[in-house]
């Protein structure tokens, strides 16, 4: 599940308005319960703050609404100064 917990972290940035390519430097995922296989899979994702030089989000997953993981991700902001 991790390149599935990058993803729609990412997918935020652009959203947010973040624009460029932002690499992350940390990666977190906790596993809460099971995902039946063939599940889908849905992504709460949320900007928790952003500073000059960095990016900080958050994601809860869940299957039919019951959450099976979540995940924190901090990415460098590449955004130049004014932007």
């Amino acid at each position: 599940m991790p390149p599935f917990a990058d993803m729609p972290l990412m997918a935020l940035c652009g959203v947010e308005g973040i624009d460029g390519h932002n690499p992350p430097v940390s990666l977190s995922v906790d596993y809460l319960a099971p995902a039946p296989v063939g599940a889908w899979v849905e992504a709460e994702i949320s900007l928790v703050r952003k500073t000059r030089t960095l990016i900080f989000v958050q994601s809860l997953m869940t299957v039919d609404g019951d959450p099976v993981a979540r995940s924190t991700a901090i990415y460098r902001n590449s955004q130049k100064a004014g932007n």
